[in-house]
């Protein structure tokens, strides 16, 4: 054999290795565990799901690492025992600036074409991760764009070192900024609560619930109208869908009816302060409802107590009962929907039955909680890759 020839074959045969390498150490694809009926969540071309990409985005998600001070991680405010929200009515970054919104559940967030409270600049998780990791307005985990040194700590993990090429291969450098934001976002997209009382087929409801669910579907109240669909909450994205182009869906429920230029307080009009049309004014998007029964505010005390840190609802003794079923509701019975809000929502919290102060003012929670009763509202979670989920 001439020496032509064996260069040859040398050469073959390692880039036949190499790409036999490549192919074994490629990333094993995702496998959704979604219940009958549910499509998938829609993912970017760019970041397509991998068992190893979830797993590292899991890692991050709970480390205080990505805090410039090291305090906070994602789950600090987006906690799995809240359904990834938590209980505060306003959160805290990790300086212990008090933010103007509470901390919304990550639940199928995986479905949502809105990501923010307001912002409908913001359309992919990839994009939104950037926000509280670099965001001054306010402050949450407090990085800045000129310091990269939390890369280096992540570097430095013996752990890391591992996923981050199982996930992204080995070269050139898999540690990036992109690489971070890409495996929360699917680790995020892996979030399902699919399997409630409500989504079984013959399921049996209480005489509560089917209250609940005539007033939630109800034109009387019309709860599905922002929080609607399988989601429970705003518009959806899937796979499979087709779109005419619509943008993230924001909705103004009226609370507010303030004299002035805007009817809204001008420290939050909500995705006004992005688009500057007098359209958008008090336009926010409609949390998710599902797990609501560990994601409100429990926090309503009656008038003769303070209520804590973050109740924004002042709750007073009813002078009337509520209901007891559907045909008594009317106009005598329930005067306004903040009414019916702010009483569900003592309900929840206290198990009493309650009736709000008259203060407008001082209903401004009621997107958030404005049904207690919801079929199958499920105190647990479903998902594959997070351990302490269990579907029902």
């Amino acid at each position: 054999m001439t020496l032509s020839r064996v260069l040859t074959a040398v050469a073959l045969w390692a880039s036949s290795a190499a790409f036999a390498l490549v192919v074994a150490q490629a990333p094993a694809p995702y496998v959704w565990d979604l219940p009958g009926g549910w499509p998938a969540p829609k993912v970017p071309t760019d970041n397509p799901m991998s068992a190893a990409k979830v797993a590292l985005g899991r890692s991050l998600f709970y480390d205080t690492r990505l805090s410039a001070n090291g305090t906070q991680a994602c789950a600090t405010c987006h906690v799995q025992a809240h359904a990834f929200a938590d209980t505060r009515g306003r959160a805290l970054g990790s300086t212990g600036q008090q933010h103007p919104r509470g901390s919304m559940s990550l639940v199928n967030i995986g479905y949502a074409n809105s990501l923010t409270w307001s912002n409908p600049l913001v359309r992919s998780l990839e994009d939104q991760a950037l926000v509280p990791m670099y965001g001054e307005h306010p402050v949450e985990l407090g990085l800045k764009p000129d310091d990269a040194s939390w890369i280096g700590r992540l570097r430095s993990v013996a752990v890391y070192q591992r996923q981050f090429v199982d996930a992204f291969g080995a070269t050139p450098d898999p540690f990036t900024l992109d690489n971070v934001t890409r495996a929360i976002a699917s680790f995020e997209r892996s979030i399902i609560s699919a399997r409630s009382p409500y989504d079984l087929e013959n399921a049996q409801f209480t005489e509560s619930a089917q209250r609940g669910e005539a007033l939630y579907f109800g034109q009387s109240l019309l709860c599905f109208r922002c929080h609607g669909g399988f989601t429970m909450s705003g518009g959806v994205e899937f796979e499979g869908r087709v779109t005419g182009g619509e943008g993230p869906s924001f909705f103004n429920n009226g609370l507010y009816n303030l004299a002035g230029a805007f009817s809204y307080p001008l420290s939050d009009t909500g995705a006004y302060e992005i688009t500057r049309s007098r359209f958008d004014v008090g336009r926010f998007k409609a949390p998710t409802l599902r797990n609501i029964a560990v994601t409100a505010h429990r926090t309503c005390t009656t008038a003769a107590s303070r209520p804590s840190t973050g109740c924004s609802t002042t709750i007073r003794p009813a002078a009337v009962p509520l209901p007891t079923d559907r045909t008594a509701v009317s106009a005598a019975t329930i005067p306004t929907r903040a009414h019916w809000c702010a009483a569900l929502h003592c309900r929840l919290t206290t198990g009493a039955i309650c009736w709000p102060s008259s203060t407008p003012s001082r209903m401004t929670r009621c997107s958030l909680i404005s049904v207690s009763a919801i079929p199958g509202n499920g105190k647990r979670f479903q998902g594959s890759t997070v351990p302490g989920f269990h579907g029902s």
